[in-house]
Order: structure tokens, then C-alpha cells, then sequence
């Protein structure tokens, strides 16, 4: 049950983080910056370690639904 949760929220944490790059980092940065956007660097490569996870979370979920 558990582990259905967990990945379903890390499903979901993934596509928020694809869709919306800028607004996950300004969250994360609320507090130590002020006026700044990330650079496009940083956005490619969140990008790319979304797409990693959500690969992961659907290995995880088919793991889970055989199991």
C-alpha cells in the first residue's frame, strides 16, 4: 500500500518538476536569491533528471503491480 503511494507522489513530483522547471526552482531558492532566474543549463538538465525519474517510478510501478 505504501509503496504504491510513494510512487504515485514521485510520479507526480516529476511531472510538476518537467512542467514547471522555473517554479521548482524558484521554491527551492525562495530564500537565497532575489530577482534571479536559473539558467538555461540548469533547466535542460532538471529536465533530463525528470525524464530519468519518471523512467524509474513507471520501472517501479510495473515492478510492484507483477510483484
Amino acid at each position: 500500500m505504501w509503496e504504491m503511494i510513494g510512487i504515485i507522489a514521485i510520479f507526480i513530483l516529476g511531472l510538476l518538476l518537467f512542467i514547471k522547471p522555473k517554479l521548482t526552482w524558484k521554491i527551492k531558492h525562495l530564500f537565497d536569491v532575489k530577482n534571479v532566474e536559473p539558467t538555461y543549463g540548469y533547466l535542460i538538465f532538471s529536465r533530463c533528471l525528470v525524464i530519468f525519474g519518471i523512467i524509474v517510478g513507471i520501472v517501479l510501478f510495473i515492478v510492484y503491480i507483477v510483484k
